[in-house]
């Protein structure tokens, strides 16, 4: 925990270091995850480009805390969980999910095109060495260098307010938002386009049963409805 220094506020910040006057993330790595990860500590440069360094510390601090959870197997993992761990796990590696869009071509003797994705081959060199077997955090890590992480349902009502003329509304959001927290709890924090029908049917199934009157829960459907449709035409991945 360190102290970090914007203008006249002084910020406690977990993982925040000075090392010769460069800013860096650092963060212990578990004892019994020391051999596979190949270090006893993550140390990550910050840059003024990505934005607040509180606020990448906090980021990266939950990035990295979930990857140690899922390396320890927990059994309690959630995709949102995953998919932080996903990118840790890219950052443990050296690289980062827009490095996946590199590609090099090159013709071969016979005349076809071969096309080399070095940032791919890297992370499967790297699992390798480091005795990583495939599990959902890998899968996802590969896909996050394919720039096809899937939206999951926690971070769907923000996009859903970021793209609504009554988004700011306070009011509003608390309306809205009350349902698709009732629709996480019972289905779990599970990518957007993995609901399904059985899903609505749990829903409406659970909402009638609590002695919600079917109007109301017509009118939820409905609302949960709108949020889907909005977030697959503004975030279609």
């Amino acid at each position: 925990m360190s102290k970090l220094i914007l203008g006249s506020i002084t910020v406690i910040v977990h993982g925040y270091i000075s090392n010769n006057g460069l800013p860096y993330f650092q963060k212990a790595v578990p004892a019994t995850l020391r051999g596979r990860i190949g270090k006893a500590t993550i140390k990550i440069r910050l840059h003024e480009r990505d934005g607040n360094y509180a606020v990448q510390c906090h980021r990266l601090d939950n990035q990295f805390s979930a990857l140690f959870r899922a390396m320890k197997n927990d059994p309690n993992i959630v995709p949102s969980e995953t998919k932080l761990a996903a990118i840790a796990l890219l950052a443990t590696a050296g690289v980062r999910p827009e490095d996946g869009a590199e590609e090099i071509r090159f013709r071969r003797d016979d005349g076809r095109v071969e096309v080399i994705n070095p940032a791919q081959d890297f992370l499967h060199d790297f699992l390798t060495e480091k005795g990583f077997e495939s599990s959902p955090v890998t899968k996802a890590a590969f896909a996050a260098l394919d720039g096809k992480l899937p939206i999951l349902l926690s971070e769907a009502f923000s996009v859903y307010l970021d793209n609504h003329s009554k988004g700011q509304d306070r009011k509003f959001q608390e309306s809205q938002k009350q349902h698709w927290d009732k629709l996480i709890n019972l289905v779990g924090d599970k990518p957007i386009k993995a609901l399904s029908r059985p899903d609505a049917k749990l829903y409406r199934d659970h909402r009638l049963g609590s002695g919600v009157a079917p109007t109301t829960v017509a009118r939820e459907i409905s609302t949960i409805r709108a949020i889907l449709t909005k977030v697959l035409i503004h975030q279609p991945n």
